[in-house]
């Protein structure tokens, strides 16, 4: 009898159906990539094939964002969207967390990438600009808790400063890697002098950290930088200096559900915290006692940029204040907590162990009692619980030997379980450990745990999970394009799920088995819109992942929306349902298709978005068995040749490279074959089991066929006549407005002749009006020489008779003086006389004699006065004569003199009135001219304004001619046919192993 399992396939395969790698959205940047909640942000994104761009799609519903279009003007008034800018409104009501954001447009919806929201009650963020704080001296000012938003550029670094107090605590996070960026952060801090304090980089993760407390009131400065100086687009960061608690780690770091238990909050800055005596990255740790009431439902996961089973487990999102977010485990078990230098700590199944590292070289060990035939499952928990130890484990089985002594026989030791070990591509490994064990026998057994590197402290916990074995798992859906080139290297990018008529859609889902291995997970999808279906799934045993096929009708519309993925396992026993977590690369890079795997940096995702593109996008090749519906059977080292074949509709008829992935049995394939267009050829693949794993299994399987080929394909169908229509109208309006330019020139040119002329003529009249006033200014300057030259000699003459006059009249009045004063003498004497006549007169007998004597002499005296008084009298009326004549000859000479002056006046005068009626007409001239000319500038200063005008809306429409011309011609390149390389993937291939029954003895 043959014993196999038997998985019906229900679903018909289209003999057409073909996936292939055409273009699909890659966001590639947003930034800044968050905002603060209540707020409006103004963002930009960039990525590849983000044509058609319609808008962008939070996880978060309540986020909205709508495009920035530039003004309108008088010269375009159709919408032309600001780049590729949007405005992004985030309520007040959004928490503080991290979303998924896509762009949705003619491809679809994109890749993600994060946008983190901050507290509305924090103060208003800081967006740094490129080059303009990347030295000390330009550093930004950032108030505390308030976000810093940049980019790194290559050899460059961004400077902000910060006012502190002399012991102010101080923590500064940086958020690069935990948004998916390419940042690899460095923190330096500066102080005020710019010397360098400390620098920190890969204490979250490999985001850096820093806890300063100033040791002095100043301006301290903090950089941040790319480790190894790169920089480019997508080296986004969010950066906060801040003074709220943060949580390093809760010991114990698991709740049993419905359950109230007591825990140690670890962090810095927390309130009413006490200081533990341990210092790490610059600052104490603290410990804070609480107690958690746990809720009997998982809280949502946070979403994270890094290794996506990092806090992939059911938990509560537990906070103090505003302190960030630790992820405490929720389990269905009593916990039991270690207790330090405690050997051989007796445990039950099931629990939940709770660890730590607590000194170096530390070694914890756990003792349990188990029956023979018992199969367990234990799992260690600490990188995922984002903790800084890479554990493992030994398992030992505990027996005493004839002197009663213990002896320790190690059955298992196990380090990083959950790693990537077949075709994987993404970085999904952790430094976790868990196993499945088998009793051997009753009897005491022990775990012992320790450290790889001999970590040590409260920041280095560990828990142990130590159940039944029992079918358990965890899925994770990946989304992924392929660049392909032949040989055994893929380019992997980021993609979205997107599905085009008449389409074919794999869905890659990865299971994290966790005991029962051997069993089947049966894959389902829920929230598929009309006319796509998911063809059934299942990982089989020794399979870590599959694909879900979706498949589409000819006529499905445009739509988005989230789907659901799960996964169920039924053993007969148990019946177990999970759905799957979505999952994608942060970034592209190069897969190795068999043996080592470059590791690319993959990340969960909120939801499970699905476009469908409802426009006719037909694929020219197509990849398919000849035998559509045959489930091929597989025996111990058997062949099956499977006929493949490919069509293609385009030109060219190159090989197409075929190669298998999927298989979840010991198949062996040819490393690749090739297939030219509509001939088939056989795939020869062979079923060897291998003895020495538990993979030698019965059952039914499918693995999918992965392709390349160079092919002729139009990728945008869509644009190009409103384009063109749009390329139209603006060409047109530059026409327009280049016209209107031309006309304003020319009557700028009209302007400026016809100032040239009445210039010309300006200048002329100016010239003759000119020489007519010099003329004049020298008759006028003649005229006034000669008046001159007159008065000067009247004046001379005049002089010399005043001269004379003054000498003749000072004769006359020194004459008059004294012939007065001789009249005034000879009147004295005559007086004398009259009284020597009385005194004769008196005396005439005594002195009688005498008397006659000086009478006579008296008489004579006055005689000779009278006499010489008459003869001055004489010579005082002949001077006075002359007097007289000299005054009537000056009255004569100034009345002459006069009258030469008046003559020259005369003619100064006529001369003087020449020269004004020239300088009269030569104003009356310059008047004239100016009002023309002013008419004419006037003129001119129109005609220039309206040139100066066209020529501004020329250059204007001309930027938006060549932003027009520009997408355009991508639309138009997009929409002509081209050669590219593209990767197919075929329908499932199905088939079944059969073993043979082995014989009785």
């Amino acid at each position: 009898m043959k014993n196999y399992l038997v998985i019906i396939f229900c679903a018909v395969f289209s003999a057409t159906a073909a996936f292939a790698k055409f273009p699909s959205p890659e966001l590639q940047e947003i930034y800044p990539a968050g905002g603060q909640a209540g707020t409006e942000v103004e963002v930009t994104v960039s990525g590849v094939d983000l044509n058609g761009i319609e808008g962008l799609k939070f996880s978060n519903p309540d986020i909205k964002a709508v495009r920035i279009f530039h003004p309108k003007t008088k010269n375009w008034t159709e919408p032309r969207p600001k780049g590729m800018s949007f405005k992004v409104t985030i309520p007040k009501n959004v928490k503080p967390d991290q979303y998924d954001v896509r762009v949705k447009g003619y491809y679809g919806l994109s890749s993600p990438r994060i946008f983190q929201v901050s507290a509305s009650s924090d103060p208003a963020e800081v967006n740094s600009e490129s080059e303009k704080n990347n030295t000390v001296a330009t550093a930004r000012a950032l108030s505390l808790e308030s976000v810093a938003n940049g980019k790194i550029a290559r050899q460059n670094a961004d400077y902000y400063k910060m006012s502190l107090k002399k012991g102010q605590r101080v923590l500064i996070h940086c958020w690069a890697i935990r948004l998916g960026s390419k940042l690899d952060a460095k923190l330096t801090i500066f102080n005020p002098e710019g010397n360098e304090i400390y620098n920190n980089n890969d204490y979250v993760g490999r985001d850096p950290m820093l806890d300063f407390i100033a040791p002095a009131d100043g301006e301290y400065y903090v950089s941040v930088a790319d480790q190894t100086w790169l920089g480019a687009p997508g080296y986004v960061y969010r950066m906060k200096v801040s003074g709220k608690p943060y949580i390093e780690t809760i010991y114990p770091a698991v709740v049993q559900k419905g359950k109230t238990s007591q825990h140690a909050v670890y962090g810095r800055n927390l309130p009413g915290g006490k200081k533990t005596g341990e210092v790490v990255n610059g600052g104490s740790i603290e410990v804070l006692n609480v107690s958690i009431k746990a809720p009997v439902k998982s809280d949502a996961l946070p979403l994270d940029g890094r290794r996506p089973l990092l806090g992939l487990y059911d938990g509560l999102n537990y906070q103090i204040k505003e302190s960030n977010v630790f992820r405490l485990a929720l389990s269905d078990h009593p916990n039991l907590v270690e207790k330090d230098q405690e050997a051989d700590i007796p445990v039950t199944i099931p629990s939940e162990i709770s660890g730590r590292f607590n000194q170096e070289e530390d070694i914890d060990q756990y003792k349990f009692t188990a029956k023979k035939g018992d199969r367990l499952w234990l799992e260690i928990f600490s990188d995922r619980q984002f903790a800084k130890s890479d554990p493992f484990m030994v398992i030992e089985q505990l027996t005493k030997d004839k002197e009663g002594k213990v002896v320790a026989k190690e059955l298992r030791s196990l380090d990083d379980f959950v790693r990537v070990k077949t075709q994987g591509m993404y970085d999904i490994h952790s430094y976790d450990d868990g196993i499945e064990l088998d009793i051997p026998a009753d009897g005491e057994y022990r775990i012992v745990v320790g450290d790889n590197y001999s970590k040590q402290g409260v920041l280095h916990p560990y828990r142990i999970r130590l159940t039944a074995s029992k079918p358990e798992f965890q899925l994770l859906t990946f989304v992924e394009q392929f660049h392909f080139y032949g040989d055994r290297r893929t380019t992997v990018f980021p993609g979205a799920l997107q599905l085009r008529p008449e389409g074919l859609l794999p869905i890659r889902v990865r299971a994290y088995r966790k005991g029962g291995r051997e069993f089947p997970i049966s894959l389902r999808v829920e929230g598929l819109p009309p006319g796509v279906k998911a063809l059934p799934a299942n990982i089989f045993p020794g399979q870590e992942e599959a694909y879900i096929v979706l498949t589409s009708d000819k006529g499905i519309k445009s739509w988005t929306g989230n789907i659901r993925v799960f996964g169920s396992i039924n053993d007969g026993k148990t019946k177990i349902e999970h759905e799957a977590v979505g999952a994608t690369l942060n970034w592209s890079g190069t897969e190795i298709t068999y043996g080592y795997s470059q590791r690319l940096s993959a990340r969960r995702t909120h939801k499970i978005p699905l476009a469908l593109l409802g426009e006719e996008l037909p694929v020219p090749i197509t990849l398919a068995q000849k035998e559509i519906d045959k489930v091929w059977e597989f025996k111990k080292n058997g062949n099956v040749k499977i006929p493949l074949v490919t069509t293609r509709t385009d030109k060219l008829k190159g090989a197409v490279t075929v190669m298998e992935f999927g298989a979840a049995h010991q198949l062996t394939f040819p490393f690749r074959i090739f297939l030219n267009g509509g001939k088939p050829l056989d795939l020869s693949v062979t079923y060897k089991p291998n003895t020495t794993t538990n993979l030698d299994l019965p059952g039914e399987g499918a693995f999918i066929m992965r392709g390349w080929a160079d092919i002729n394909y139009t990728t945008y169908r869509k644009g190009l006549e409103p384009a063109k229509a749009l390329k139209t109208k603006v060409d047109a309006k530059v026409k327009d407005v280049a016209a209107a330019q031309s006309k304003a020139d020319a009557e700028v040119k009209k302007s400026q002749k016809a100032i040239a002329t009445q210039n010309a003529a300006n200048i002329a009249a100016t010239k003759t009006i000119t020489a007519k006033e010099k003329a004049a200014k020298a008759a006028l300057s003649k005229q006034t020489a000669a008046k001159v030259v007159a008065v000067k000699a009247a004046s001379t003459k005049a002089a010399a008779s005043k001269a004379t006059l003054t000498k003749l009249t000072a004769a006359n009045v020194a004459a008059a003086k004294e012939a007065k004063v001789k009249q005034d003498a000879a009147n004295a004497a005559a007086a004398k006389v009259v009284v020597a006549k009385a005194a004769v007169a008196k005396q005439k007998v005594e002195q009688q004699a005498v008397a006659k004597q000086n009478l006579a002499k008296v008489t004579v005296a006055s005689a000779a006065a009278t006499k010489e008084a008459a003869a001055k009298q004489a010579l005082a009326k002949t001077a006075a004569a002359k007097e007289k004549t000299a005054k009537d000859a000056l009255v004569k000479l100034m009345a002459a003199n006069a009258n030469a002056a008046k003559a020259a006046t005369v003619k100064e005068t006529i001369a003087k009135q020449a020269l004004a009626k020239e300088t009269a007409a030569k104003a009356a001239l310059a008047k004239t001219s100016a009002a023309k000319m002013e008419s004419l500038k006037q003129v001119m200063k129109t005609a220039d304004g309206v040139l100066k005008t066209t020529k501004t809306d020329l250059v204007e429409i001309k930027v938006v001619e060549k932003e027009i011309h520009a997408e355009f011609a991508q639309i138009e390149k997009l929409t002509k046919e081209t050669k590219f390389r593209a990767g197919f993937f075929s329908q499932p291939v199905r088939y079944k192993v059969v073993l043979e029954e082995k014989k009785k003895k």
